[in-house]
């Protein structure tokens, strides 16, 4: 009707009630004509069926993207987690390396430390400048 595409509409009366047959591509419309159909009639409840395949397909694309950046989020933050226990685990290291008085040890660990913190950050920017799609990320680059 509003959009120029096909509408069909069948009633039949049988032993068990009033049928009616909706046609259409669009879900809205046909979700407006039942809901004014039932309040015309006064039917307060009805069981209904619903087929909209070009709907469907689109949703379940929707679906698959929406599961995909899921399990990249998943993905990262494992990856973070282990970068952050890792650091973690260095600081300690470095710390004993103070305590004995081995500074070599002490700023092996202590460089070691920094590069995986500069690869966290830019883990977590390189994810930001993905997600929004903008560039405003470069400005925080370690």
């Amino acid at each position: 009707m509003r959009t120029q595409q096909p509408l069909a509409l069948r009633a039949a009366a049988g032993p068990s009630g009033l049928k009616v047959w909706l046609h259409c591509d669009s879900m809205e419309l046909a979700g407006e004509l039942l809901q004014d159909l039932a309040s015309y009639l006064g039917v307060d409840e009805l069981s209904s069926t619903a087929s909209f395949p070009a709907v469907m397909d689109q949703f379940r694309n929707t679906l698959s993207k929406v599961e995909a950046c899921s399990a990249a989020r998943a993905h990262v933050e494992g990856d973070t987690a282990t970068l952050c226990a890792n650091i973690k685990a260095c600081v300690v290291r470095a710390e004993d390396a103070r305590l004995l008085g081995d500074m070599a040890a002490l700023k092996r660990q202590h460089r070691w430390a920094v590069t995986q913190e500069h690869v966290l950050l830019n883990w977590g920017f390189e994810g930001l400048q993905q997600w929004d799609g903008t560039a405003h990320a470069d400005v925080y680059r370690v």
